[in-house]
């Protein structure tokens, strides 16, 4: 949701597999355990796995109402321009004077894309669908959305590099309402990807992660 009508990020959970730990020492236990304020560690227990947990959580917290009735397939030059209006309202704003709020600079966009892959391609394309963990058709996903300034920068970025590759007819970008989301995973598991966005999750990749402050 809008920074301005919820915070946006109100817990973090960092996720591991129980079965990484299984043969060190006792000190290392599976449960939850605060380490920050709003900042979880959390360790499966052994035999489960951390990405069935996370879809799980996804499950969990997303609103009774919510459900995917059609997907609402737009162009690439869509995208840009979706998030163009918004970086071009910040930076209008700021070229007149006038302080943004640091808050209301990060959490700004109501709608997200769903970036996946439907086609082959050519060697050509392979080094950009390496970078966007989109390797093989029709496996992962990569969210592009406005959760911070960096992020938003990001995928504006990401889009225009889509646009000069003419990797149209090989790529398919849904667009969703961002109000009913409430969780955000950061994995570059194409499998994962894939889960956690049916379960009307955010999914950005690990690289995306390194923009969370910017």
């Amino acid at each position: 949701m809008l920074a301005s009508e919820i915070p946006a990020v109100s817990k973090v959970v960092l996720m591991f597999d129980g079965s990484g730990f299984k043969s060190r020492s006792n000190t290392i236990s599976p449960g939850k355990k605060e380490i920050h304020a709003n900042m979880q560690l959390e360790i499966t227990e052994v035999g489960v796995e951390a990405d069935d947990v996370l879809v799980k959580y996804c499950t969990e917290n997303l609103p009774v109402q919510w459900q995917i009735s059609r997907k609402n397939i737009i162009s690439v030059d869509e995208v840009i321009a979706l998030f163009e209006s918004i970086t071009g309202d910040l930076k209008l704003l700021t070229y007149a004077g006038i302080s943004v709020d640091e808050d209301l600079k990060r959490d700004e966009l109501d709608k997200y894309v769903i970036v996946k892959r439907v086609g082959g391609g050519t060697k050509t394309n392979k080094a950009l669908f390496e970078k966007l963990n989109l390797r093989r058709p029709h496996e992962g996903a990569l969210c592009l959305t406005g959760l911070t300034g960096g992020i938003l920068k990001r995928s504006l970025q990401i889009a225009k590099e889509l646009k000069r590759a003419r990797v149209s007819n090989l790529v398919e970008y849904e667009l969703r309402e961002r109000q009913n989301v409430r969780s955000v995973v950061f994995t570059d598991d194409v499998l994962l990807a894939d889960r956690v966005v049916k379960q009307g999750g955010i999914v950005l990749s690990n690289r995306q992660m390194q923009d969370l402050d910017c």
